[in-house]
């Protein structure tokens, strides 16, 4: 299984993640919970889209 390259900074990485298909590497990649401060109008647009695409 392919691990992820090491980056230098956030420009390189954005520009490697536009780049290549990152399927092969989804077994590598863990996966993490993050907590975001956004305002409820913009909350509620994520997870009408979300919900429009099945994610629950």
């Amino acid at each position: 299984m392919p691990q992820l390259p090491k980056f230098k900074n956030d420009e390189e990485a954005a520009v490697w993640f536009d780049t290549y298909d990152t399927a092969v590497y989804m077994d590598s990649m863990e996966e993490v919970e993050i907590d975001l401060r956004i305002p409820k109008s913009l909350h509620n647009q994520v997870r009408e889209l979300a919900s429009e695409e099945g994610f629950p």
